[in-house]
């Protein structure tokens, strides 16, 4: 009987929680989560955010082109011992010419997954840093 309240705890706290999916990732606000300007053209933050991705241990699930000015890639870290995994939201905008606009938004797949990073930006932006160098 214990057991069965602790069984109906876990799934309460589940369904209260919230659970990140990938449409909401890819419907959520443009201007959500972090953002940081880059001294490159348009074209070559997309390749440098792509790597960028892989290279901070995400896996890229979806990318694709909005308009001319704007680009979104979606990522994920998997499943591990220590989370339920997370989804990563990049959109790549043009500014101008010589500078584009990256934001990186990331939300916990369990909301209440406590051991999960929660924030990928500074880890993403340091490493299109990289890449752009």
């Amino acid at each position: 009987m214990k057991m069965m309240w602790v069984l109906v705890s876990v799934i309460g706290i589940i369904c209260i929680g919230g659970c990140a999916t990938r449409s909401a990732m890819l419907d959520a606000p443009l201007e959500a989560g972090r953002s940081q300007t880059f001294r490159a053209d348009y074209d070559r933050v997309i390749r440098a955010s792509r790597d960028a991705l892989t290279s901070s241990g995400l896996d890229i699930d979806k990318a694709s082109e909005m308009d001319n000015e704007t680009f979104v890639i979606l990522a994920q870290k998997g499943v591990s011992m220590s989370s339920y995994g997370e989804l990563v939201r990049l959109t790549v905008q043009g500014v101008s010419e010589s500078e584009t606009e990256v934001k990186v938004y990331t939300k916990k797949r369990l909301a209440t997954n406590i051991t999960a990073r929660g924030d990928w930006a500074d880890t993403v932006f340091a490493n299109i840093a990289l890449q752009l160098r």
